[in-house]
């Protein structure tokens, strides 16, 4: 369904526009927003956010489960993946939000779409990880991550909540990605400024011509 939600924002403080504990498909034509009257975002808040920030689901080895497939996230500190959330973004723009794209606590995979982090960020995605219900764990198929400067496609913390656990294996990107979240039989390249990850091909090697020469005697 089309539409458009705005977050309470009162006193400038503001809470989630949208919190997630089930199953939620967010398509085109449907816009998310949590922005001050004159329309920055509005810090203090996530956008969305998916799963748990305290408590657990009732039922053992549940995840709430956030897909957005088109449509414009818009605002807020970010969007944010929680504890036993799991998030799948494959299209759509995130932009607009006070600090990264995305927070990422659990498992999150990027097929497409476009995120556009805050000037002040560090980075797109900011991937961290936990107790059992926070992995931390990230996966980049596709998307475009419009970074710039020194901010980086993926980042984590420096203590105890840091994850490396991050793969990527497409999508194109405005800044430099770690190399090291490079996965095996992928490459990065680089063209006008613009980098992208795609699978490695190795060069064909022509035959070698052969030395004997077969004359054909017509008798």
């Amino acid at each position: 369904e089309k539409g458009t939600l705005t977050g309470n924002k009162p006193n400038g403080n503001s809470y989630y526009t949208i919190l997630n504990k089930g199953n939620l498909t967010i398509n085109d034509g449907t816009t998310v927003q949590l922005l001050l009257d004159d329309g920055r975002p509005a810090g203090y808040s996530s956008v969305i956010d998916n799963g748990w920030f305290n408590g657990a689901p009732t039922t053992k080895g549940y995840n709430a489960k956030l897909t957005i497939n088109g449509g414009v996230i818009e605002g807020g500190k970010y969007l944010k993946n929680d504890s036993y959330g799991t998030m799948e973004i494959n299209g759509g723009e995130i932009k607009n939000g006070a600090n990264a794209s995305v927070l990422n606590w659990n498992v999150l995979t990027v097929n497409g779409g476009e995120l556009a982090p805050a000037d002040g960020a560090a980075g797109a995605i900011y991937n961290n990880k936990g107790g059992a219900p926070e992995k931390g764990i990230v996966e980049v198929k596709g998307g475009k991550f419009l970074t710039q400067g020194s901010q980086r496609p993926i980042f984590t913390s420096d203590d105890d909540n840091r994850s490396d656990f991050a793969t990527i294996t497409g999508g194109s990107f405005t800044t430099k990605p770690d190399e090291d979240y490079i996965a095996s039989g992928f490459i990065l390249s680089e063209s006008n400024g613009v980098y992208t990850v795609s699978a490695y091909v190795p060069p064909v090697t022509p035959p070698t011509p052969s030395d004997k020469t077969e004359v054909e005697h017509n008798q």
